[in-house]
C-alpha cells in the first residue's frame, strides 16, 4: 500500500523541513512630532473639548490642560487617566510624540460611588 500522503509522518503540513518560514518586515523609522506638530495636535483637542461645552470650570479639564501643556513643552509622550465624576465620566488616552501612532483621547463612561 502506498502512503498517499506527501508529507513525511513527522513532518507538519505547511511546513517546509520542519522550519517555519518567516515573513520579514520592513522596520518603521521613528519620527518624532516636532513641536508645532505637537500645538496643532492639541488645538484640535481643545476646538473639540470647546464643541461640548467642557471648559475649564471643571477641575478634570484644568487637569487636562496642565498635561497638554507639558505635552507641548517637555516633548514626551503622556497616557491621560483623568476622573471626571461631575460628568460621570473617565478622560484617557494618549499624547503621543511619534507620528506613527496618533494623538488619541476619549471621554469614557465610569460609575463613581
Amino acid at each position: 500500500m502506498a502512503d498517499s500522503c506527501k508529507h513525511k509522518k513527522n513532518q507538519k503540513v505547511g511546513y517546509k523541513s520542519g522550519k517555519k518560514s518567516r515573513i520579514k518586515r520592513e522596520k518603521t523609522v521613528m519620527t518624532y512630532r516636532t513641536k508645532a506638530e505637537r500645538q496643532a495636535e492639541v488645538k484640535t483637542l481643545i476646538n473639540k473639548l470647546n464643541e461640548m461645552r467642557l471648559t475649564t470650570e471643571y477641575d478634570a479639564v484644568k487637569q487636562f490642560y496642565k498635561l497638554m501643556l507639558q505635552y507641548i513643552s517637555s516633548g514626551e509622550r503622556i497616557l491621560v487617566d483623568i476622573p471626571f465624576p461631575e460628568m460621570k465620566k473617565r478622560i484617557e488616552g494618549v499624547l503621543a510624540i511619534n507620528t506613527n501612532e496618533p494623538v488619541a483621547i476619549r471621554l469614557k463612561y465610569e460609575k463613581f460611588g
